[in-house]
């Protein structure tokens, strides 16, 4: 990056925080302020801190993870000539403002995070390449409709979409399962039941404003986005963020979770059983999705970020 932007002049650095240290970096060596871009929950005890760990506590593996991090890390600090960290700094959100598209009140122990956390809510931009879908057909059918989308892991697993047809199958509800543009469903093309539609795409903001629960693998961008037009979910997280998004979203009363390695039709027809036909679920999702309509999105995300730098 330094080579790349090398005899350029910059205000600020926007990084995001997956790069940790290397935003820091880049920011001390380019001598400007930074912003710190987070696309999930925002970390509030950063990997290592707070645990009293020294190295004589640690076990051979951790220990040797923690001396290659930090000699790479003291590579990194003589080659570019900074400062070396502690090891709970390398992933921590650094930066004069960290920006977290996400609310308060959604994000986990809020509480523990100062005003340089700014919270803007997701950006909820519609999608124009998505084939045209009649909602009308929904309500002919039935009164509710559940959503199936799984992201890009999960949709290629058709044991899975077979157990949605079991589970669903015979329920008098409208059931839309986006399967994925890549995936080949003709294995169960004679299997899918009456009250499923089954498409390759569908534009899910648009899905969503018609939806009465969203099962979901529980990405930060389809939660967020189904939350923000007020939709309980059914999560079965996979990796990464999602079962820590999951959690917080089952702890806030918008949904259930179920655990992937012991899934069953059971579990899939009384969890979304549960969802549909408890008001409570919707509610508690109309509070997280209020309070994101209510953070700003990128308007004010590129507003605060103006704002702050034009004060400095």
């Amino acid at each position: 990056m330094l080579r790349v932007i090398e005899n350029q002049k910059f205000d600020y650095l926007i990084f995001d925080s997956l790069m940790g240290w290397g935003g820091t970096i880049l920011a001390e060596k380019l001598g400007i302020p930074a912003v710190c871009s987070i696309a999930s929950f925002a970390f509030v005890d950063p990997l290592g801190a707070g645990e009293g760990m020294n190295e004589k506590e640690m076990d051979t593996n951790t220990k040797e993870l923690y001396e290659a991090t930090m000699k790479i890390t003291r590579e990194l600090a003589q080659e570019f000539q900074v400062s070396i960290p502690a090891m709970e700094e390398i992933p921590a959100h650094a930066g004069r403002l960290k920006l977290v598209y996400s609310s308060r009140y959604f994000q986990p122990q809020a509480e523990k995070l100062d005003s340089s956390f700014i919270f803007t809510g997701p950006s909820i931009i519609p999608r124009q390449d998505a084939p045209t879908f009649s909602f009308e057909l929904l309500r002919e059918r039935y009164p509710q409709t559940v959503y199936i989308a799984m992201g890009t892991i999960l949709n290629k697993n058709l044991d899975f979409y077979q157990l949605c047809f079991e589970a669903f199958g015979d329920l008098p509800v409208n059931v839309v399962l986006s399967s994925g543009r890549y995936t080949d469903m003709e294995p169960l093309a004679d299997r899918i039941p009456p009250n499923f539609i089954v498409m390759p795409y569908i534009a899910q903001l648009d899905m969503l404003q018609h939806t009465d629960v969203f099962i979901t693998h529980a990405g930060m961008n389809s939660t967020s986005e189904a939350l923000y037009y007020n939709v309980p979910l059914v999560m079965i997280p996979l990796t990464s963020d999602q079962p820590l998004v999951a959690n917080r979203v089952q702890e806030l009363g918008a949904g259930i979770t179920l655990n992937k390695h012991n899934l069953s039709t059971t579990d899939l027809r009384e969890a979304l059983a549960e969802v549909l036909s408890k008001t409570l679920y919707k509610q508690q999702a109309y509070l997280i999705g209020e309070s994101l309509r209510q953070a700003g999105g990128y308007k004010r995300a590129a507003e605060m970020i103006m704002n702050h730098f034009a004060k400095v």
